[in-house]
């Protein structure tokens, strides 16, 4: 708007669009860091704010005594001096070190547990087809005190299998709940 506004650029004839004068083309600037607006670079991008002046992200502050109001620098110091007021340009460098720090936390996890899942399938797997195997050749035993033996064995592999998936049940059980709680605290936290 302030492209037209500013006389580059006229309306055809025809009335189906816009031609440039012979005036040329300035780009806006921010009037507090005299940088030119850019669309390209988040930023520079130009803000109107509620004040009605128009600045980049990097000349915009916060009053949290006015219920989070985004001002201008002009009217931070204007009408603002004596209450809290926070730049931006810190909060957001705030925002970029927390993720700096979060993003590696969880994408070990990402990375580890569908490997370690995979793995614990297998062996869980290949444990149960040794124990059954082990089972089935009682069967063949000439004598009753070899198969009454060998059924001692596969029965104390059950129990030591039993043992290991109920440590790990209740382990996956805690783990779930303790992520469910996780993302309750996150809900319930202040915004």
């Amino acid at each position: 708007m302030e492209l037209l506004a500013s006389g580059a650029f006229k309306l055809d004839q025809e009335g189906k669009g816009y031609v440039q004068t012979t005036q040329s083309i300035t780009i806006p600037e921010c009037p507090s860091c005299q940088e030119e607006y850019s669309l390209r670079d988040a930023k520079k991008e130009p803000f109107t704010l509620h004040c009605g002046h128009t600045v980049s992200l990097l000349e915009m502050f916060q009053c949290m005594d006015c219920g989070d109001k985004m001002l201008c620098s002009r009217c931070s110091c204007k009408n603002h001096r004596l209450h809290q007021i926070i730049d931006l340009e810190v909060v957001e460098k705030l925002w970029q070190v927390t993720r700096e720090t979060i993003i590696p936390q969880i994408e070990a996890y990402n990375a580890c547990f569908p490997e370690l899942q995979s793995n614990l399938i297998k062996n869980f797997n290949k444990c149960q087809k040794k124990i059954l195997s082990r089972t089935d050749q009682v069967a063949y035993f000439n004598g009753f005190a070899e198969a009454k033996e060998q059924q001692k064995a596969c029965l104390a592999f059950g129990e030591r299998f039993e043992t290991i998936c109920e440590k790990y049940l209740g382990e996956l059980r805690s783990f779930n709940t303790g992520i469910e709680k996780l993302i309750d605290d996150i809900n319930e936290s202040p915004k």
